[in-house]
């Protein structure tokens, strides 16, 4: 493999920077990865079991839909982690926690529109342009979860692309923008509270938290 290829590392850890750092090493070295795990499926000297899960991994990352989701995942790990450097900043101060959140939004808002460029990134990385599934079929699309104005009708016949991107692009997306707007009204509300509450609302947290937060913290 090639030394200058970033090697993805197990995460055992919560932090957005390592997710981030984890995908971005998957996604740039896609192609290396797909051939060392190649290698190893045909090597007779590795043990059974060894060969077994490099040849599954190597099947999975063949897949088209694989491809699609390393690529839409470096572009959202990558805005995430930026977003939570600037809120975990020392000097931030509450405007610019509701800018950065909303910017946030925005970004994750308008990759709906993005489908067919992380489609075609995925085909490039995966070398494969069919979806798992090659069977089209006519389907009930779920209007709960998917735009009213999308298809013809509830008996819209869906192509392969149409079918993943209404099943599994659109949700992840919408499950998202959903958990990034109750994060910020969060912020809305703490930035609308007067000084006296919010110093009020500090020195409750300060009580609950004392070990871990500086008692003079409230007056920061």
């Amino acid at each position: 493999m090639d030394s200058r290829i970033q090697i993805p590392k197990r995460i055992s850890t919560t932090r957005w920077s390592c997710r981030s750092d984890a995908t971005k090493a998957l996604f740039h070295g896609y192609s290396q990865i797909k051939s060392t795990l190649d290698s190893i499926s045909n090597n007779l000297n590795e043990l059974p079991k060894t060969r077994d899960e490099a040849n599954g991994l190597y099947n999975k990352m063949c897949k088209l839909e694989t491809g699609i989701y390393c690529a839409f995942w470096n572009e959202i790990l990558d805005c995430f982690n930026a977003t939570n450097k600037i809120l975990q900043a020392p000097t931030l101060d509450l405007n610019n926690a509701v800018a950065s959140v909303k910017s946030l939004k925005c970004f994750i808002d308008a990759q709906r529109d993005g489908f067919s460029i992380f489609e075609k990134k995925g085909k490039i990385i995966s070398k494969s342009n069919e979806y798992n599934d090659n069977k089209k079929r006519s389907r009930k699309l779920n209007i709960r979860l998917n735009p009213l104005d999308y298809g013809k009708g509830s008996g819209s016949q869906l192509n392969h692309s149409e079918e993943f991107k209404v099943e599994c692009f659109l949700p992840v997306i919408d499950q998202m923008s959903s958990v990034i707007s109750q994060r910020l009204k969060f912020f809305e509300q703490l930035n609308n509270l007067s000084n006296e509450k919010l110093q009020e609302s500090v020195k409750k947290l300060v009580a609950v938290y004392d070990d871990d937060l500086n008692e003079l913290l409230w007056l920061k």
